[in-house]
């Protein structure tokens, strides 16, 4: 068991009555959080409202992902808009799935807004990779970059891509059940089944306003 003397830690109290103490939460690249949800709001207004048996497209209960539904949804493709929206969907599950490739898991007293029992409103930042293509340049002009980097040849990625540490924004990525940190591992909660919660670096409560 873990010690929450220093107030690090928040803690959820689930509507079964049972209390996690969570170290942390799995937040994602928020650049691909906005791409991704740029890709299904195009998808679905090219779809227009067709329905799945799962929800009309474009609906708050639509659960994109729904890779089952997409034999479905090639059927009803029948003219090239509806062709364009299912090449769009195909294209934000591939996306998708990168996208939860690059989770990172934050200590919960690191996450912005973590006071507020509002995971999307939650947000932190990483140093990540980047790379940069230095192909076009001469080999001495190359050499001249890498030092200014205090990089040599051998750093770089397939002969011609700079790595450069950058910042990341992370953010929650929108779904309903979120991957936390707890005593007792790394586990996925339904969010809507919190009905209480305390976040991290907590203070005293505010005074109570005087008698009148």
């Amino acid at each position: 068991m873990r010690n929450d003397s220093d107030g690090s830690d928040a803690v959820a109290v689930l509507s079964s009555g049972q209390t996690l103490k969570i170290h942390g939460v799995t937040l994602y690249p928020t650049e691909s959080i906005a791409i991704i949800s740029g890709l299904r709001s195009e998808a679905a207004s090219k779809m227009g409202g067709v329905s799945t048996g799962i929800g009309f497209i474009g609906s708050p209960t639509w659960a994109i992902g729904a890779g089952a539904a997409l034999g479905f949804l090639e059927s009803v493709a029948s003219d090239a808009a509806r062709k364009n929206g299912l090449k769009m969907f195909a294209e934000a599950d591939r996306q998708t799935d990168a996208m939860y490739a690059q989770g990172l898991l934050f200590r919960m007293k690191d996450v912005t807004n973590s006071d507020r029992p509002l995971p999307a409103s939650w947000s932190s930042t990483a140093l990540v990779d980047d790379y940069q293509s230095i192909a076009p340049l001469s080999r001495k002009q190359q050499d001249a970059v890498l030092s200014q980097n205090r990089l040599t040849q051998a750093d770089l990625v397939n002969g011609y891509l700079m790595p450069i540490k950058r910042e990341r924004l992370y953010s929650h990525n929108g779904d309903e059940f979120l991957s936390v940190d707890t005593d007792f591992g790394l586990i996925n909660i339904r969010w809507s089944s919190v009905v209480g919660y305390i976040g991290p670096n907590r203070n005293s409560p505010p005074p109570l306003p005087p008698s009148p």
